[in-house]
């Protein structure tokens, strides 16, 4: 019920002694400072640990670097309307081959 991080010597390709960094519980984290002399930081977090469904498993987020993200953009200034759009290659609801033939016309099954 913990993710071990352990570093490898010789980048893991033989047989070589290894270190334990680190034992993580759900919610934890463990950060590599300068990542292989990048200057960019590693980061390996533990979003969750499932210890119910077998085979056990654990959902670990790794980030090389830093994260920007998009500042939230503003409210819609107006109500969105329900007013059709002829033309914009959707037969939508309300149009039809009459109202709209542009959207429509190819679009409808007639029966009986």
């Amino acid at each position: 019920n913990e993710v071990t991080v352990i570093e490898t010597g010789r980048d893991g390709l033989g047989y070589s002694q290894s270190f334990l960094k680190a034992n993580l519980k759900e919610g934890e984290s463990y950060t590599i400072s300068n990542w292989q002399g990048s200057g960019e930081e590693l980061v390996i977090v533990v979003k969750e640990i499932n210890t119910i469904k077998n085979p056990f498993h654990a959902d670990v987020t790794v980030t090389l670097g830093r994260i920007d993200t998009d500042s939230p953009t503003a409210l819609p200034s107006t109500a969105p309307s329900m007013d059709m759009r002829c033309g914009n290659s959707v037969c939508d609801s309300g149009e039809n081959s009459r109202t709209c033939p542009l959207d429509c016309a190819s679009k409808e099954i007639e029966t009986t």
